[in-house]
């Protein structure tokens, strides 16, 4: 392919691109290394051009690959390791800030979120890029100047988001602002005029617009593709559209901008302005439209590659396509580093190259099928056709090789309908744009208005039906959390790398790597599989008094929820389960109800996919209507509601027994919980606090005296008095102390003492895995067939495995 052949500005910047990369990914004192080597390559290439052995030409060609590789890494130095981490000496303090609101991030019931400048820090000037979060509800809007009394905390995971610390940085954040009471806050100023503020106030108008007229989620699906309104749409909308790989198409991109822009064009051409004036015009209004939609990176690539093709057409000359990418994507990382790290850049730069390559890879078997086409009686019309459909699987399947590293690294599954939904839903896209211009350009003449809108919302329902049909199919994301697969992945690429730098005189030898890579992909697979058939991974979460459950095999998982019903909770299982390589939920249990379960119920139904929700019989009138409440939510989102009794066993993998049970003690609304899984010759079983009080005592000494595996959680009434069980198990696996009061109130005898000595106690852990294998006992398991009480046909393969070796309490 020869990328790099006769381009050495693109060359120059990839050397930028990699060295920035790479400046993101090591500390300081690592850059300094690179650095030496960089500099002594460079002095060794230029030893052998002084002696005659290096032409003039490659020596060039080295040194400014080495100075632009110099250049990211001092870029990364001054930003990460000076910028960044001069501001991390901050948190952890109370200090008096002042800044300016940039965005509202989120208002929940009790508290809001913003992203602000913060302009002075305890008197002195900053300039920093941070989040506030006040917990409280407040009335601070975007353009509102503030002072406040915060902590600083560094950036990390939130209750309300799900961007992790990567994302934050890439978005230029440096740390976290938490104000307390709403007396600690005040409004200075409330008429400060920001552009991007001005700018955001016009795209909420112009999205009103939009909303109004086409209504419901089909009118924020308009608005999101239009002007980068993504907040706007429902968790399950962001869902569906991720499991069936065309995300990319909710993200402003090269597509979204040459839409727009290539409308606009068209229009000043009709009207008949030069083609000078005409590249003028439209570059600026590339510039507005990126600004209206707030300067998303992705975005912002596009539009620098349509102001080089505009400035290509001034001077009449001819612009390169990957040279007009590679120039695009290190401005941007010039101009704000911490770029580097943004998801949606590497992916947007990624996918346009393997486009690209794709393309010119493709170009002279293309040129064949036209050929053959205007040779046959086929129609032009159908010929075009044939050859879009043709173009458009091309650009598919090398956008989705080029980015399966970052698909990997990011997101770790990969959606095995990416195809066919790109091959729908690119022309819908088109469509539903020009749609969109059609309504903005007609709000003078209400009736053909009302036929844009109509022509939207019909064309955004048939997208939505369509990604929410496959996105619930099963299996239709495929989990990259497996060893092999990283290796496969890295190997694929670097291969792709190699044969896109060299020059190859058969191009089919391009679809190489990926045919290996998919064939060892599904033999690593299935060895995988079929060495781990019938083991169970069991997961215990703790955060604070909330626990959870979660129980996977197979890339299956169930989750049982121990908790106040908080959104975070659900959101600790679930990163839990991604690293478990879940691309899907079969069961959400829960164990007994709060309030706060109807809201994240709905935000865990609405974002993952769940296939069944189980919920203990109510035994009050309150329960009784938060259960109703939920399976109302079950069935909007296709959800099966299971109610079962508690102390009930119940079959989970096919083989599992698990039985959960609840019961109240008179000085505390809390209930305490036991649960226990028995999976073969091995049984695991949760104990919630001041068991000892409670009716369950006799049953739950029976589930300890029979695991080998056994957690006393924190949840239920504050432990008040001793606890002790008659028998424990004598081949005793692990014993999990959830806080340091449960175990200064665990009794025991010198006999069970000896019987301790030989288990691995962990105190107070917020994560304690179990690994289980094997059979499951085969009486019981008849037992709840012949009763009926569970599908016989998920029954499962399975039982006890330990993989925990001996260790002090931690």
């Amino acid at each position: 392919m020869q990328l790099f052949h006769r381009r050495l500005l693109a060359l120059v910047c990839a050397a930028f691109i990699a060295a920035s990369l790479l400046g993101f990914c090591i500390e300081a004192k690592i850059k300094y290394a690179v650095s030496v080597i960089i500099v002594a390559a460079a002095l060794f290439c230029a030893v052998f051009f002084s002696l005659g052995r290096l032409g003039k030409k490659k020596f060039a060609i080295t040194a400014a690959a080495s100075a632009s590789a110099l250049l990211g890494l001092l870029l990364s130095f001054l930003y990460f390791d000076v910028c960044y981490m001069s501001a991390q000496e901050l948190c952890g303090i109370e200090c008096e800030i002042e800044g300016v609101v940039l965005e509202r991030r989120y208002t929940g019931t009790f508290s809001s979120g913003y992203s602000v400048r913060i302009e002075v820090i305890d008197g002195r000037k900053a300039g920093y890029k941070a989040i506030l979060d006040c917990e409280f509800v407040s009335d601070l809007q975007p353009g509102h100047a503030f002072s406040a009394r915060a902590v600083t905390e560094e950036l990390g995971y939130l209750s309300y988001s799900t961007s992790d610390k990567r994302a934050q940085i890439a978005q230029g954040f440096v740390f976290r602002c938490v104000v307390s009471a709403d007396t600690d806050l005040e409004i200075v100023d409330e008429d400060r005029f920001v552009l991007s503020v001005w700018l955001s106030r016009l795209n909420r108008k112009v999205t009103a617009l939009i909303e109004s007229a086409v209504g419901g989620e089909e009118g924020r699906l308009a608005a999101a593709m239009a002007l980068g309104r993504r907040d706007l749409l429902s968790e399950s909308t962001l869902r569906d559209f991720r499991r069936t790989g065309s995300s990319h198409v909710l993200a402003l991109s090269g597509m979204h901008m040459t839409i727009m822009v290539g409308a606009a064009g068209f229009v000043l051409g009709r009207l008949g302005v030069g083609r000078g004036v005409r590249c003028v015009l439209l570059t600026g209004f590339t510039l507005f439209y990126l600004a209206l939609t707030g300067f998303h990176l992705s975005a912002a690539r596009a539009a620098i590659m349509l102001v080089l093709v505009y400035a290509a057409h001034i001077m009449a000359a001819q612009a390169d396509p990957i040279t007009s990418l590679y120039l695009a994507c290190s401005l941007i990382i010039a101009v704000s580093p911490s770029s580097v790290a943004d998801a949606g850049l590497l992916l947007s730069f990624f996918a346009t190259l393997g486009l690209i390559v794709g393309i010119t890879a493709s170009r002279e078997a293309l040129g064949h099928l036209t050929d053959k086409l205007n040779g046959r009686p086929v129609s032009a019309l159908a010929a075009k056709a044939l050859r879009y459909l043709v173009t458009l699987i091309i650009t598919t399947l090398s956008a989705t090789l080029a980015i399966a590293i970052f698909a990997w690294l990011f997101f770790g599954e990969l959606s095995v309908v990416t195809l066919l939904a790109n091959i729908v839903l690119v022309p819908a896209a088109t469509l539903l744009l020009a749609g969109v211009l059609l309504f903005l350009a007609c709000q003078g003449v209400p009736a053909a208005a009302g036929i844009a809108a109509r022509l939207i919302r019909l064309v955004s329902r048939g997208m939505l039906d369509f990604c929410a049909y496959f996105s619930g199919k099963e299996y239709a994301v495929v989990t990259l959390r497996y060893a092999f697969a990283g290796v496969i992945i890295i190997a694929m690429t670097v291969a792709l790398a190699v044969l896109c730098v060299i020059r190859l005189r058969r191009k089919w030898i391009m679809l190489l790597p990926p045919v290996a890579a998919a064939a060892a992909f599904s033999i690593c697979l299935a060895v995988y599989s079929s060495a781990n058939a019938g083991n169970l991974s069991l997961t215990y979460l703790s955060e604070k008094k909330n626990e959870m459950l979660l129980l996977t095999s197979q890339g299956d998982a169930v989750i049982c929820d121990i908790s106040d019903g908080s959104r975070s909770n659900i959101g600790l299982a679930l990163a839990s389960a991604d690293r478990e390589g879940v691309s899907e939920i079969q069961v959400y249990m829960l164990t007994h109800y709060h309030q706060k379960h109807i809201a994240s119920t709905e935000w865990l139904l609405m974002s993952e996919i769940v296939r069944e929700l189980w919920l203990p019989e109510p035994r009050d009138e309150r329960e009784y209507g938060v259960m109703l409440s939920l399976v109302y939510i079950a069935g909007e989102q296709g959800c099966k509601t299971v109610v079962y009794k508690p102390g009930t066993p119940l079959v989970v993998f096919g083989s599992g027994v698990l039985v959960a049970d609840t019961a109240y003690i008179k000085r505390s609304t809390h209930p305490t919980v036991v649960l226990s899984l028995e999976y073969g010759d091995g049984k695991f079983t949760y104990v919630g606090t001041s068991m000892q009080e409670s009716s369950l005592y006799p049953a739950a000494s029976e589930h300890i005296a029979a695991s080998r595996d056994i957690v006393f959680g924190t949840h239920g009434p504050v432990t008040k008095t001793p606890f002790s069980y008659d028998t424990l198990p004598r081949n005793i696996g692990t014993v999990v102390f959830a806080s340091d009061e449960i175990i200064a109130a665990f009794k025991y005898t010198p006999e069970q003492e000896d019987l301790l000595s030989e288990a691995v106690l962990v105190r107070s852990p917020q994560v304690r895995r179990f690994s289980y294998g094997g059979a499951a006992p085969e009486p019981l398991l008849k037992t709840l067939v012949k009763k009926g009480l569970n599908n016989p046909q998920n029954f499962y393969q399975a039982g006890l495995r330990p993989m925990l070796r001996k260790a002090s309490p931690e």
